[in-house]
Formats: C-alpha cells, sequence, structure tokens
C-alpha cells in the first residue's frame, strides 16, 4: 500500500526508512530539481501500520536480512512478490512490483490532478506519464472523445489541403 500511495519504487521502499521519510502523513519521496523536498500525503490508517511495522522491525521497516545492499534486498522482495503473484495469478499480463507505482500514476489522473504533477510526484516528465500512465484514465479517454465528438460531430467534412 505504500507504493500505491506514494508512487515509489520497490528499491525505495526495500530500504524505506521511517525516521527519514516519515513526517506524520506526509512521505519523503526525494529532492525535487528546485533543491526543496518533495513529499506526498498519506491516509492516517496508513501510517498507523507503517509505525506498527516499526515498533517490530525497527526503522527499516521493509528489511529483509542484514544486509542494507539494494540489489540484493530489492531483489529479495522481488522474489517474494514473484511468490505472491503466481499464487494470486494468472495474470492477462505479467504481475510485477511496477504495478502498484503504475496504480498511483493512474489513480491521480482519475481524481482529476494534472498530468505535470503526477509526473513531478513520480520523478518522471509528463510525456512519460501521459505514454505509460494516463492510457489508463477512462475519464481521460472519455473527455478526449467529447472535444473530438464536438469538433467533427454534425460537422461538414472537412476540406483536405495540400501544403505546397
Amino acid at each position: 500500500m505504500l507504493a500505491v500511495y506514494t508512487g515509489l519504487r520497490i528499491s525505495d521502499i526495500c530500504l524505506f526508512d521511517t525516521t527519514k521519510r516519515l513526517n506524520g502523513n506526509d512521505v519523503f519521496l526525494r529532492m525535487h530539481k528546485t533543491k526543496k523536498e518533495l513529499f506526498t500525503w498519506i491516509p492516517d490508517w496508513l501510517v498507523a501500520r507503517l509505525r506498527a511495522r516499526e515498533q517490530v522491525h525497527g526503522s527499516h521497516i521493509f528489511l529483509v536480512g542484514q544486509s542494507m545492499n539494494l540489489r540484493t534486498v530489492t531483489e529479495q522482495w522481488r522474489r517474494r512478490m514473484r511468490k505472491i503473484f503466481k499464487l494470486a495469478g494468472p495474470w492477462e499480463e505479467s504481475a510485477h512490483p511496477h504495478r502498484f507505482r503504475a496504480t498511483f500514476a493512474r489513480i491521480l489522473p482519475q481524481n482529476g490532478v494534472e498530468i505535470q504533477d503526477v509526473a513531478e510526484l513520480i520523478g518522471d516528465t509528463p510525456a512519460i506519464v501521459a505514454k505509460h500512465y494516463a492510457k489508463w484514465v477512462t475519464v481521460r479517454q472519455d473527455r478526449l472523445r467529447r472535444i473530438l465528438q464536438e469538433a467533427f460531430d454534425d460537422k461538414p467534412k472537412p476540406k483536405i489541403v495540400a501544403i505546397r
């Protein structure tokens, strides 16, 4: 749920440190290109779950084993998640941890958040967000369909003009 509510990558979540990234309902995402910290908000119930996990596992709430090596920890979580996805399948498309980040990037535009803002939150360009995530937003598709219908429906067939 942390990935769904923050858009963090699996590698960011594996080494998530509550003392550095969690401040009330705000989760630190990254330093913004303006050199300011960028945060996202998470609901109370998720904060409570993260804090409860912190009581049991310490501030690195998703650390597996003793290694702090990003590649090692991330691969351990990927293996665990592959097993879960296999049990939960079958899937039309391959299931992978990035789906949680994609869910974050899809939910926001569905709720009226501009593509530019989604791009800023996930650290991508608006073009990449539009290409990979906005296509799943039916509200956006419906809005574009209405715009095109209003522009062309019940209008005379346009004259094709050749440009020399």
